[in-house]
Formats: C-alpha cells, sequence, structure tokens
C-alpha cells in the first residue's frame, strides 16, 4: 500500500476534478463572456466604446484564462498545503515501485497541472465559440457540458475504434503519466495537441 502524503493527496485532487468538475468551471467562466453580456443588455454599451470586436473578445478570454489558470493552481495548493497537514510531507510513493524525492515530486505535479490547462484548452474554445453564437449562457454553457459529456461516453467505446483517437476528451487522464515511475510523453503529447487544434478551430469560428 503506498503511503500517504500531502502530494498523494494533491495528485488525487486533480484525478478527481480533471474529468469534469473542472470542464464545468471552464464552461461557467467562459459562456458568459459574451452571452452574458448579451443576456444583461450590457454589449452594445461595450460596443459602443472605440474597441474591435476581436479585440474585446480576446481580451475577454484573456481575463477568463488567467482566472481559471489560478483557480487551477490554487486549487492544488491548497491540496497540497491539506495533504501534508492531514497526511504528513513526503515524495510521490510510485505504485510497486520507488518513493520519489520531494523535489522530484512537485516538478511533476507542476508537469501535470500544465498538461490539465492545456488540455482544457479545447473546453475554453468551445465554450467561446458558443458565448458568440448563443444569446443566453446557460444555453452555452450546456453546449460544452453536453459536447465533454457526449465525447467521453464515445471514448468508452471500443467499436468506434480509431475513431476515439479523435474526440477532444481523448486522453484527458494523460497527466497521470507524471505519477508513473517512466513517464511516456507519448499521450501527454496527444492530448495536448489535440486539445490545441480543436481550440484553435472553435477560436477561429468564434472570431
Amino acid at each position: 500500500v503506498p503511503q500517504a502524503s500531502g502530494v498523494i493527496f494533491t495528485g488525487f485532487i486533480l484525478a478527481v476534478t480533471a474529468g469534469f468538475p473542472l470542464p464545468l468551471v471552464v464552461a461557467l467562466l467562459f459562456v458568459d463572456m459574451i452571452a452574458g453580456e448579451a443576456s444583461r443588455s450590457t454589449l452594445k454599451v461595450l460596443l459602443t466604446i472605440p474597441v474591435g470586436r476581436t479585440r474585446l473578445l480576446f481580451v475577454k478570454v484573456l481575463v477568463s484564462s488567467t482566472v481559471l489558470v489560478v483557480g487551477i493552481l490554487l486549487l492544488t495548493g491548497v491540496s497540497l498545503l491539506v495533504g501534508t497537514i492531514s497526511y504528513g510531507g513526503g515524495g510521490i510513493q510510485i505504485p510497486v515501485g520507488p518513493q520519489l524525492g520531494m523535489g522530484e515530486s512537485l516538478l511533476r505535479i507542476l508537469a501535470a497541472v500544465a498538461v490539465i490547462c492545456l488540455h482544457l484548452s479545447w473546453a475554453a474554445a468551445l465554450g467561446t465559440m458558443f458565448t458568440v453564437l448563443a444569446e443566453a449562457p446557460l444555453a452555452a454553457a450546456g453546449g460544452v457540458v453536453i459536447t465533454s459529456i457526449l465525447s467521453s461516453i464515445l471514448e468508452r467505446i471500443p467499436d468506434l475504434g480509431i475513431v476515439r483517437n479523435y474526440l477532444p476528451t481523448w486522453n484527458t487522464d494523460a497527466f497521470r503519466e507524471f505519477f508513473a515511475a517512466r513517464i511516456d510523453y507519448g499521450p501527454v503529447v496527444d492530448s495536448v495537441l489535440s486539445a490545441l487544434i480543436y481550440a484553435l478551430i472553435f477560436t477561429a469560428v468564434a472570431v
């Protein structure tokens, strides 16, 4: 049985939240950017300011992205603090393997957080696209959530074969590679590259 520690607790929290809670947070953050302004009848006021619509969109995306990354870092930091207080210090205990040092364990946690943030870019871009197309924030958020759930269900159907590799949620848990004795960067690269391609497409449509 791996020895409990604050770092292991942090990894557990990341694994629990990366699947659905974080995409839900992304949906709520990004779909309110334009659709929320439209529903509150403040969008017309913003557009009267001599600022281009594209610039307005990208400033809102930048703010929402900053809030998201800071939130994930706070989640990680609080989890590490609570875990260390509850279970003590110590590095990651690899199942049927060695125990990593504290320094290396923290670096792997940071790498996992970076991969999670990059993978969420597809959901953020989809939310950006929906917030431009929809007039109601809830409708836009529902589009992101339904897409995430549907993609997660489809990727678990073996009969779809290689089609699963092109779903936006494919390799969502690739960040777990950093908690293994030997890191396989293949799934990590696939996860990030796929998310960035989807993000580029959805952002282009939004613009």
